[in-house]
């Protein structure tokens, strides 16, 4: 007689490894041991009387009976996704942000007033690579992302909120060669060292993209994760990179950076406030949305009417320090 299972982590432990490939990487997503993740399979496969995984195969590969489970337990993982959101939002109000990591400092003002309007509802904001971030917001984990994007959006999502295109800016120390020049092309910019964001950035692909377009092979020095280093990489002249225009301003402004006066057009980058498809809107997510809607420019370093209050400004810091996990480019 098969053994019948009334736990369903096992078809959630079963979904992640199919998802992930790995079981180390399955076993990171799920908090437990690569063992722990096996020993699930391994239960979940004699309940069904049925082999769901090659063993030996790298990465994992599905039989014919993982791939016939495989939708139904990502209906299970996503209800509980679901679930845990409802009961999470009815005992503590939480509003879940992912957030391309250079578009963070466009929201803080639309966050501090949510903050001000909302102050019983707590923040989780995490930035990060604009498809990662995506990635994560299918899985669940995020209730809304702002991103910047190129092209059409997964089918699994819904925009809410698109906002404007907004073109990459390149920018490059006062003292590069290219800085003293009045007008420049993509294949001017394809003769230096590049610095870049790593796979997953719409913007490193816009820059690539550019260049493809032109037969030109890029000479990239750097893929970086933090746009502080990445700042101070450039303002060395150890290459040229693309930025979003508010994260550089300052820079700019002080003559520690110039934008580079490419004279062709560039390829524009959507910036969208995006939700998985048929997921609920909780209170705060609305709310936020409505501050967004009201308030949320790209064209200067702040929106329109941003809250000035130290206390206001010492809230955010906090809130941005307690929820941001490592800083990553879009």
């Amino acid at each position: 007689m098969r053994k019948t299972f009334k736990n369903p982590n096992k078809l959630v432990a079963f979904y992640i490894l199919a998802r992930e490939g790995n079981n180390i990487l399955a076993a990171e997503q799920l908090c437990v041991s690569p063992s722990a993740v096996i020993r699930e399979i391994k239960t979940l496969e004699r309940a069904i009387g049925s082999k769901l995984i090659y063993d030996r195969r790298r990465p994992v590969t599905l039989t014919e009976a993982g791939k016939t489970l495989l939708p139904y337990a990502e209906v299970v993982y996503h209800s509980l996704a679901k679930a845990e959101k409802f009961i999470e939002d009815y005992s503590e109000p939480v509003l879940r942000l992912g957030v391309s990591a250079d578009l963070t400092i466009c929201l803080a003002p639309i966050i501090e007033r949510f903050i001000d309007t909302y102050d019983n509802c707590r923040v989780r904001l995490r930035e990060g690579l604009s498809m990662r971030m995506v990635g994560e917001l299918l899985d669940d984990k995020h209730d809304l992302c702002v991103v910047a994007w190129q092209g059409t959006f997964h089918d699994k999502l819904s925009v809410l909120q698109l906002i404007r295109a907004r073109e990459i800016t390149v920018v490059a120390s006062p003292k590069h060669p290219l800085a003293r020049r009045l007008s420049l092309q993509w294949r001017d910019i394809g003769k230096y060292p590049l610095i870049l964001h790593q796979e997953g950035s719409m913007a490193r692909k816009v820059v690539l993209d550019e260049l493809s377009l032109r037969n030109i092979d890029p000479l990239i020095v750097g893929e970086i994760n933090s746009t502080q280093c990445m700042k101070r990489l450039i303002i060395e002249g150890k290459g040229v990179a693309p930025m979003f225009l508010p994260n550089v301003r300052n820079e700019l402004n002080l003559n520690k950076l110039v934008k580079l006066p490419l004279t062709e057009d560039t390829r524009r980058l959507a910036v969208a406030i995006v939700c998985r498809r048929g997921a609920y809107l909780s209170p705060p997510s609305k709310k936020f949305l409505s501050l967004a809607k009201k308030y949320l420019t790209l064209d200067a370093d702040s929106s329109s009417d941003p809250p000035s209050s130290k206390s206001t400004s010492d809230r955010m810091s906090a809130t941005l320090n307690m929820f941001n996990n490592s800083l990553q480019m879009l």
